[in-house]
């Protein structure tokens, strides 16, 4: 073999050599395709697992509230309750978050006429020193609705900058830690309602709200409703479901149903629910 056909082949080695180590341009494509759909997974997958913890993390502290109330109740022997409140994440900003309140009855009961008849009106307020406890960006609580027979629809904080309408709720204890609805020694031929006086100054403030049900309605930053007490709650992503539902349509008291509607849909599928030993209050999930 001359010397210039051995310099041939030695060159034709090198080049197959130089084809066979690269990747053709379909190689290539399919190899980024593959890192692409990767990279979602792993967003997607990371995403619901933020929103997991979040919602758990929620679930321990309302769960650590109901226990704070029950042992406030057994110590002041008094009737203490947590009731859950839509309030902006800073001054001003739009974004709000849900607040637990732990409040106690005051002792006043307020009469009130409806329909002719004179009712009943308890007065709780939050129990100094403690606090009210922020749950992170997004998660809510809901409420079996009891003041009509709806107590299979859920109640929830409305998104106050969306001008949702709701209605307000509450888990209360008794002085022997028992979970109650109402008052034992309350009245039992008429309303016996209550509701948190925040600001302390012994009225039920009601906002601009008008109508018949204008002490029930939660749609104003200042409302102190009457509330609607709970045996069961249920703690949700409220953030998730805005994104799967069309909240422009959740808007004003006409839609109220409607919002209440989808939101119900979710919150059974979804949510985190927390229940009581009926007898003694504990938690029992």
């Amino acid at each position: 073999m001359t010397q210039a056909r051995r310099r041939e082949g030695r060159h034709a080695v090198r080049a197959a050599k130089r084809r066979g180590a690269g990747f053709t341009l379909i190689e290539l494509l399919v190899v980024m395709g593959v890192l692409v759909v990767l990279a979602v997974l792993t967003t997607v997958s990371f995403g619901r697992v933020t929103r997991d913890a979040r919602l758990s993390s929620g679930t321990n502290a309302v769960i650590s509230s109901f226990g704070t109330a029950r042992a406030l109740a057994m110590q002041t022997n008094n009737f203490v309750l947590c009731t859950f409140r839509a309030m902006p994440e800073t001054a001003g900003s739009k974004r709000q978050v849900t607040e637990i309140v732990i409040a106690e009855w005051t002792g006043e009961t307020q009469t009130f006429i409806d329909n002719g008849k004179t009712n009943l009106k308890d007065v709780f307020a939050p129990v100094p020193g403690y606090t009210p406890r922020r749950l992170g960006y997004g998660i809510n609580v809901a409420g079996p609705r009891t003041d009509f027979g709806q107590d299979l629809v859920w109640i929830t904080e409305p998104n106050l900058a969306n001008a949702e309408v709701d209605r307000a709720f509450a888990i209360m204890f008794g002085p022997d830690g028992r979970l109650l609805t109402r008052r034992p020694d309350g009245a039992v031929t008429a309303q016996h309602l209550a509701f948190v006086d925040y600001d302390g100054d012994g009225q039920q403030d009601i906002g601009t709200t008008s109508g018949a049900a204008r002490f029930w309605i939660y749609d104003e930053p200042g409302d102190e409703s009457n509330l609607n007490f709970a045996q069961f709650v249920a703690v949700f992503d409220d953030a998730d479901a805005r994104e799967r539902f069309d909240t422009t349509q959740w808007k004003g008291a006409a839609n109220e149903n409607a919002r209440r509607a989808e939101l119900t849909t979710y919150i059974n599928e979804f949510s985190d629910r927390i229940n009581f030993n009926w007898y003694s209050g504990v938690v029992a999930r």
